[in-house]
């Protein structure tokens, strides 16, 4: 029977001996959970938030929001000033494509995330990797 095997089967068993030679804990929160949680709310840092990476969740979701902020700003400016000025247009471009940075650095770290939950390398606030599949822990 393999580790990851028995680790599912006795939650409380720990990882053989890592390359200090101390034994490495496995955390007890699921990784499917986690797994769904960056898939379907990523994006507002939730699989962060569920393993107890408070200040990861909280980057990611400040980024989320402040790139809504710039976008409906420059939406805003659009609709408030004159149709007729060309500098809007401009300024309406260079906001929404301003308000994409962040969506898109935030797309690459939840894409990062999401692979390291299924390769089992994601780990909680404590540094224990997410091995379990199950919900029941």
């Amino acid at each position: 029977m393999d580790t990851e095997q028995q680790a599912i089967e006795n939650p409380q068993q720990q990882l053989p001996a890592n390359n200090s030679g101390t034994a490495q804990e496995i955390s007890h929160k699921s990784r499917l959970i986690a797994f769904l949680l960056c898939t379907f709310a990523g994006y507002v840092g939730a699989h962060n938030f569920y393993v107890g990476r408070i200040r990861r969740g909280i980057i990611q979701l400040l980024l989320i929001v402040s790139s809504f902020i710039v976008y409906f700003c420059s939406l805003l400016y659009l609709v408030l000033s004159n149709v007729d000025n060309p500098d809007a247009a401009d300024a309406v471009f260079v906001g929404v494509f301003i308000s994409l940075i962040p969506i898109m650095a935030t797309a690459i770290w939840i894409f990062v995330d999401w692979i390291m939950i299924l390769a089992g390398a994601f780990k909680d606030k404590q540094k224990r990797p997410l091995k379990n599949w199950s919900v029941n822990d």
